[in-house]
Parts: structure tokens; C-alpha cells; sequence
């Protein structure tokens, strides 16, 4: 058993906490993740919690509302306001208070439905882990201002990505390719890529945004430092590329597909999104991702566009990307296991150590690390956070620049309804497909019924793939053992090679891009800012190096079990590698890094 839930009727504190996981882990175990904890004011969404005013009614707009039952505004027929907002009221009482108040499973039970789809992941607020870092440990800056510049250019980031969802990557400007050098740009590239250099101009110049955008204008959403993007290599990871044998199964990784479709575009089918009605498939059945998903039916193949790298981040097993490299990396014998690890050398000694630190280990660890991970995110989401979706943020983007009859002033910054992209979406969409300033999203349902802030892929990418990166050594892609295999235009059939970039960082890098992979993924598909991904990514290396230390910090012929080292998320400097078991060293950092302006308390 690795988890319990606490069943309390009042506020559980830190004091409880600690003593609950006493009981189950032992006092040492609650001691080595206290020094120095910082934990959340009970007032943090304070910053998502912006007000405004509608027929003398006051409302937060940019809370986590989807499911929730839309305000009416006092109307006699019970339809919903048009600006698609939530009584504060309801807000509090029935979902802020009723997760902060209570830790008993059956929390969610008082929450209100507007329409038929389920609240994921509350009862996880509260779980107490019983392997390395409790939950609500992790540290995580508050999420951007939904007024401010920052978020204005993250929706200037969704804008671009929607708009270039079918376009190949092999079309994207410096987009390496096969062998015969072909880096040519498509039309449909050029016509976002142009308003959208307009606009990274201007968030540059931007005074309320202090550090260089996260991509710049050669390489599109690579996040790879902008100077060293040349040697990023392809777009698409090779973990989603190569054949994976698990033993006596070979597997290809030609993925099913979503059609060409973009969902939620206009504003009436938006207000049944917010509310939480789910459509229904050709037999009448609710589609939902967390009962009943849509399933891809628009072919199969390698992944060659963003919409088919969202395809594979809606309902997939929470860690799948990571134990499909798991498993590709433990077939390589030219890989070796982390100096660090007691016993797993592959070739030297008398002892192999085949279930603690080899591969059993690693594949126990990695589904662990994806379920702490989850319950990291869902503290930060609905106990700290409470950021709404893109999807949201969209519509009020919709309802402040281009309603007509009831134009609502919601404080959204210029940076993003002055955007090139936006006034680009706008002119597309004049002949009536779909309302503009709106967000599609590649899934039918839109996004998941719990709040944006961290995605949920991303913390599992920031703790599986640490674990990953803890467990192999950083080797070298060289041409004789591996290559890189971009997605060849408009070809079904097995990608062709190329030679390794100049400058390439290794394994460890390449794990970098699976998890930039599937956290952009979410992005592509339209439910994730930028912010979600990072900072998700950063919470569950946390979540790892807090694992880890737990699991492996014991001695054996005395001398430490564990002692490999890590390169933190895009960090490839000559001492960038962190040591695991440095604790609180290590772990310290990484909370130290993320601790950026927000309340705290000591513990």
C-alpha cells in the first residue's frame, strides 16, 4: 500500500499530516523532507482570483470554473449568461471550501455539476504518500497573472500552435532532414510563422515580462536555449520513433490519429464546454476522456504533425511515453546503468543487480513516480491554484474583443488582442467557422474537468523522466550505435535517417525532448499554457529526487545504495549534473529554483 486518505471534517494541517505519515512511515521518514519546508498560504489563487463587475454583479473569471453550473444572471428561463462565468458563491462554497475544508473522499461528492461530466483527481488533494515526498512538499512560483503580459503571451503561443497543428514539422523552418538536406518552409508555415515573428517582437519589447521569451524565431516552440537550438536535432524524440521489442513482441510506433477536425469553435458549443456537457458519439454514448474517450480514427502512422503528437497525450496510460523509453533503453548494450548504482554494471563483477537498481527497479520506480507525481499536481491544482483552462481564457478573450451585443471588459492585456495571430484567427474564421478569439481543441471534449496549473503530463515528465535520467548514464547518440529518425513528408512507411547534429548532449537531452514532446503536446491539443508544462516539469523533478532519496537512501556494505547523477530539465552547462542522494543539497535546489514570488509559511 503506498498511499492513505486522510478522513477529517475540518482543515488538515501540517501537524496532522505529519502525523499520519508517522504512523505509516516512521518519524525519520517525515524529519528528511521538513527542513526548511515551505508550504501555501490558504490564499494563494488570490492572484487567478480577479474581479469583475457584470449588471452590478461581481465575478471571477479567471478561477477554474468547467463543470461548474453557469450563473444565469437572475433570469427567469435559466440560460446561462453569455460571458459563460460562475456565481462566486458557488465557487467558493461548494468547490474551494469543500477541497480545503474537508479531506474525506467523499469531498467530491458535494461538488455541483452544470452538466454531465465528472471532477478529476479531488480526492487526491489529500492522499499522504508513503515513499518519498508527501504531496503538498513541492514548491511551485504562482501561476501568472491572468491580466498580465505573461499570460497574454502564453495565449499568444495557443493561437500559433492551433493554427499550425497540421502542418508536417519536416515543413517548419530549420526543421533538420534527411540526408539530402531538404529544409524547405511550406506556405501554410510561412502564413503563421510571419504574424506570429510580428508579435514575439513585441512580447520582446515587453516591460512586464523580465527573461527572453521560451523559443525564439528560428526554431518554433523548441525550448532548448534559443543560441543552441541548431543542435536540438528534430522535433519529434526518438523514443517516439524507433521500433520498441518488448522481448518477443516487436512494436512499431505508428500511432492512430485524430482527423483533421478542430472542436469548440463557436461560442454556444463553448458555454455547454464550460458547464461540463459532454457530446455524445454516433451511438449516443457521453464522450468523455476520463470514462469514455474519443477514439483516433483518422488513420495511422509515424508522428509527422502536431495534431499527431496531441493524439497520443489524451487518454494514454499516465506514464506510457516514459516506460516506452524505459524499455528501449534497457535493450541497448552499448548503454550503461548510472556509475552510481550499486551492482548493475553489465560486464564486470560477480552480481547483477536485477530487481533493487536494475531493470525491475527501474520499471517499479517509474510507475510510482508517475502516480506521486499526480498527486503532486492535483494539490497544486485545486488546493493552491485553481488557474483556469485556455479554453476559458479564450472565451474571454471572445467576449471582451468580438461580442457585439454584450462585450464584456475583463482586463485582458493588449499584448495578446492586439496579437497578429489573433487578428490572423479572426480573418479565418470571418466566413463562419467558428467565433473568433475562441481556442479549438483537437479533442471533442476539450479539456480535462480539473484546474490548468501544472499540467498533469508534465509533472509525470519532470519524475519519470528524472528517474530515467538517474538510471542511465549520459551517453553519447553517436552514428554507429543510434540515429535520428525525423518524420519524412507526407510518407506512411519508416522514417529515414540522418546524421547525429553537431553539439548533441547525449541521452539525457533526448529524454528532455520526449518530455518537452508530450508536455507541448498539450499545448498543441489546445488545454495547457506554457506555464502549466514548465513549471509542472520542475514540480515533479521534486517528486523524483524526493523518491528516489526515500527509496534508495540506505546503506548496503556500507556505503549508500544510490548515488547517480542528473541533468536538471534543459540545463546542459559542464556542471549542470546534480547528485541524487546529496540531500538536502540537491533537493533544496530544485525547490530553491522554483520558489519565485509567491506567499509562504514555515511549516
Amino acid at each position: 500500500m503506498w498511499c492513505v486518505t486522510m478522513a477529517h471534517d475540518t482543515r488538515i494541517d501540517i501537524e496532522e499530516r505529519e502525523l499520519l505519515v508517522e504512523s505509516e512511515r516512521g518519524r525519520e521518514s517525515v524529519e528528511q523532507f521538513v527542513e526548511e519546508l515551505l508550504t501555501y498560504e490558504n490564499r494563494s489563487t488570490e492572484r487567478q482570483g480577479v474581479t469583475i463587475e457584470i449588471d452590478g454583479r461581481t465575478y471571477r473569471p479567471y478561477l477554474f470554473t468547467k463543470g461548474m453550473p453557469l450563473d444565469d444572471g437572475g433570469s427567469d428561463t435559466g440560460t446561462p449568461r453569455p460571458e459563460g462565468v460562475v456565481a462566486p458563491y458557488r465557487k467558493i462554497q461548494n468547490y474551494l471550501d469543500a477541497v480545503r475544508e474537508a479531506a474525506d473522499p467523499s469531498v467530491a461528492r458535494v461538488f455541483e455539476r452544470g452538466g454531465n461530466r465528472l471532477f478529476i483527481g479531488v480526492p487526491g488533494v489529500h492522499s499522504v504518500s508513503l515513499a518519498g515526498m508527501e504531496a503538498w512538499r513541492g514548491v511551485m512560483p504562482m501561476a501568472p497573472d491572468p491580466t498580465g503580459p505573461h499570460t497574454a503571451a502564453e495565449m499568444i503561443d495557443l493561437y500559433a500552435m492551433e493554427q499550425l497543428r497540421d502542418v508536417p514539422f519536416v515543413e517548419w523552418r530549420n526543421e533538420p532532414g534527411p540526408d539530402d538536406g531538404d529544409t524547405t518552409t511550406s506556405e501554410r508555415f510561412d502564413e503563421v510563422h510571419g504574424p506570429l515573428a510580428t508579435d514575439l517582437d513585441r512580447i520582446a519589447d515587453e516591460d512586464g515580462i523580465e527573461d527572453d521569451w521560451w523559443y525564439g524565431k528560428d526554431r518554433l516552440f523548441v525550448e532548448a536555449d534559443v543560441g543552441a537550438a541548431g543542435w536540438w536535432g528534430p522535433y519529434i524524440s526518438q523514443f517516439l520513433l524507433h521500433d520498441v521489442d518488448l522481448w518477443s513482441l516487436p512494436t512499431e510506433q505508428r500511432y492512430l490519429r485524430y482527423q483533421e477536425i478542430d472542436y469548440n469553435k463557436s461560442r454556444d458549443r463553448w458555454l455547454e464546454l464550460l458547464e461540463g456537457i459532454a457530446p455524445t458519439d454516433d451511438e449516443g454514448d457521453l464522450i468523455s476522456a476520463e470514462l469514455n474517450p474519443n477514439p483516433p480514427s483518422g488513420g495511422r502512422g509515424y508522428i509527422e504533425t502536431p495534431r499527431h503528437l496531441a493524439t497520443i497525450v489524451n487518454a494514454e496510460p499516465p506514464y506510457q511515453e516514459y516506460l516506452i523509453a524505459a524499455l528501449y533503453l534497457l535493450g541497448r548494450d552499448w548503454l550503461d546503468y548510472d556509475e552510481g548504482l550499486a551492482y548493475v554494471t553489465r560486464e564486470e563483477g560477480p552480481v547483477f543487480n536485477y530487481t533493487d537498481n536494475g531493470p525491475v527497479g527501474l520499471l517499479d520506480l517509474l510507475a510510482r513516480a508517475g502516480r506521486e507525481a499526480l498527486l503532486a499536481a492535483f494539490y497544486q491544482k485545486y488546493y493552491a491554484h485553481f488557474r483556469c483552462r485556455p479554453e476559458t481564457y479564450a472565451g474571454r478573450i471572445h467576449g471582451q474583443e468580438f461580442t457585439a451585443d454584450s462585450p464584456t471588459d475583463f482586463e485582458i492585456d493588449s499584448l495578446v488582442t492586439d496579437a497578429k495571430v489573433l487578428e490572423r484567427q479572426r480573418q479565418l474564421r470571418a466566413g463562419g467557422d467558428g467565433d473568433p478569439g475562441l481556442l479549438s481543441t483537437v479533442y471533442i471534449e476539450g479539456s480535462p474537468v480539473h484546474p490548468a496549473y501544472p499540467s498533469g503530463h508534465s509533472v509525470i515528465a519532470g519524475a519519470c523522466g528524472t528517474i530515467l535520467k538517474a538510471w542511465f548514464k549520459n551517453a553519447d547518440w553517436n552514428d554507429e550505435a543510434d540515429y535520428y529518425l525525423p518524420v519524412d513528408r507526407g510518407e506512411d512507411s519508416y522514417p529515414p535517417t540522418m546524421d547525429v547534429p553537431e553539439g548533441h548532449r547525449g541521452i539525457h537531452q533526448e529524454i528532455d525532448k520526449l518530455m518537452s514532446n508530450v508536455g507541448l503536446a498539450r499545448m498543441f491539443a489546445g488545454v495547457h499554457y506554457y506555464s502549466d508544462h514548465y513549471e509542472g516539469v520542475k514540480l515533479g523533478e521534486q517528486v523524483a529526487v524526493g523518491l528516489l532519496t526515500d527509496v534508495f537512501g540506505r546503506a548496503f556494505d556500507g556505503r549508500e545504495a544510490i548515488a547517480p547523477t542528473f541533468t536538471p530539465y534543459m540545463e546542459y552547462g559542464a556542471d549542470a549534473e546534480l547528485a541524487i542522494t546529496e540531500y538536502p543539497r540537491t533537493l533544496r535546489k530544485l525547490r530553491y529554483d522554483a520558489d519565485r514570488d509567491r506567499p509562504r509559511l514555515p511549516s
